[in-house]
Protein backbone atom coordinates (compact mmCIF):
# COMPACT_ATOMS: atom_id res chain seq x y z
CA UNK A 1 0.00 0.00 0.00
CA UNK A 2 3.02 2.32 0.24
CA UNK A 3 3.26 5.13 -2.32
CA UNK A 4 -0.51 4.99 -2.84
CA UNK A 5 -3.07 7.53 -1.72
CA UNK A 6 -5.84 6.23 0.53
CA UNK A 7 -8.84 7.97 2.05
CA UNK A 8 -9.95 7.84 5.68
CA UNK A 9 -12.62 10.00 7.29
CA UNK A 10 -12.58 12.45 4.37
CA UNK A 11 -8.80 12.90 4.29
CA UNK A 12 -6.33 11.57 1.73
CA UNK A 13 -3.16 9.95 3.05
CA UNK A 14 0.05 9.33 1.15
CA UNK A 15 3.06 7.57 2.61
CA UNK A 16 6.17 9.24 1.23
CA UNK A 17 9.16 6.93 1.58
CA UNK A 18 11.73 9.37 0.20
CA UNK A 19 14.73 9.92 2.46
CA UNK A 20 14.43 13.70 2.75
CA UNK A 21 14.24 16.09 5.69
CA UNK A 22 11.12 17.50 7.40
CA UNK A 23 11.19 20.76 5.43
CA UNK A 24 11.30 18.88 2.12
CA UNK A 25 8.43 16.60 3.22
CA UNK A 26 6.46 19.67 4.28
CA UNK A 27 7.09 21.34 0.90
CA UNK A 28 6.06 18.17 -0.93
CA UNK A 29 2.84 17.99 1.08
CA UNK A 30 2.05 21.67 0.36
CA UNK A 31 2.79 21.20 -3.36
CA UNK A 32 0.39 18.25 -3.37
CA UNK A 33 -2.26 20.53 -1.84
CA UNK A 34 -2.12 19.00 1.63
CA UNK A 35 -0.14 19.16 4.83
CA UNK A 36 1.86 16.84 7.05
CA UNK A 37 -0.39 14.55 9.07
CA UNK A 38 -1.87 15.54 12.38
CA UNK A 39 -3.29 12.52 14.22
CA UNK A 40 -6.36 13.11 16.39
CA UNK A 41 -7.61 9.74 17.62
CA UNK A 42 -6.59 6.20 18.46
CA UNK A 43 -8.83 5.01 15.62
CA UNK A 44 -6.87 7.18 13.17
CA UNK A 45 -3.57 5.82 14.50
CA UNK A 46 -4.85 2.25 14.13
CA UNK A 47 -6.01 2.93 10.57
CA UNK A 48 -2.66 4.44 9.56
CA UNK A 49 -0.62 1.63 11.09
CA UNK A 50 -2.87 -0.99 9.47
CA UNK A 51 -2.55 0.63 6.04
CA UNK A 52 1.09 1.65 6.37
CA UNK A 53 2.92 -0.78 8.69
CA UNK A 54 6.15 1.28 8.42
CA UNK A 55 4.33 4.54 9.27
CA UNK A 56 5.61 4.64 12.83
CA UNK A 57 8.95 5.95 11.58
CA UNK A 58 8.10 7.59 8.23
CA UNK A 59 6.51 11.00 7.57
CA UNK A 60 2.91 10.98 6.37
CA UNK A 61 1.32 13.65 4.24
CA UNK A 62 -2.39 14.33 4.52
CA UNK A 63 -4.69 16.22 2.20
CA UNK A 64 -7.27 18.79 3.15
CA UNK A 65 -10.88 17.76 3.66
Amino acid sequence: MENEKIIYNGFEYFLNTELINWEEHNTNAKNWGGDLASIHSQEEINFILNQFPRAWNIWLEIGAK
